[in-house]
């Protein structure tokens, strides 16, 4: 599926959902802000050359904090609610390097930067205080930068489009 017609039929399924709660539902919109840190698995790992042999061995030092900011707008009925969010996000990870090929040679270290924008889409239920909700993810990519881009057969993650799950 290409950016656009993803883009189309995500915007196309939001406006009729949004368009049936809106007649008979409470909306409120809303703005959000926060920090976040990205959870990074494993914490360590081995690179291997072509012929298989351990060539670098990489760790995670520091999943490094970034923001998150956006707006929702979420439409209630009775304790059912449909909450579609627009959020940009960026994060950053420090790695190190060690050369495995050359024992005692000293680490390199990177960062990886991410910028994205997310659109969860929220559906749960509601019941005084207590929000319980979860639903689909949208994650486009907007730029991201590795440090390990000057390395040889270093290929990045460069879906422009990925899906996943949030609950909460």
């Amino acid at each position: 599926m290409n950016i656009r017609t993803a883009f189309h039929s995500f915007f196309l399924t939001m406006a009729f959902i949004v368009i049936g709660f809106a007649v008979s539902a409470q909306v409120r919109p809303g703005i959000k802000f926060g920090i976040s840190s990205p959870d990074v698995s494993p914490k360590d790992f081995i690179v291997t050359d072509q012929r298989g042999e351990d060539y670098y061995k990489v760790f995670v030092e520091d999943a490094r904090y970034g923001v998150h900011a956006g707006a929702f707008i979420q439409f209630q009925m009775g304790g059912f609610f449909i909450q579609p969010e627009v959020l940009y996000n960026s994060s950053s990870v420090d790695y190190r390097l060690d050369s495995l090929f050359a024992p005692g040679s000293g680490s390199n270290y990177f960062r990886d930067t991410y910028r994205n924008i997310d659109f969860p889409i929220m559906l749960g239920l509601k019941s005084g205080p207590v929000r319980l909700g979860g639903g689909p993810v949208g994650h486009l990519r907007l730029e991201s930068a590795s440090g390990f881009s000057d390395y040889d057969n270093f290929e990045a993650f460069t879906d422009d489009l990925t899906w996943g799950w949030q609950a909460g």
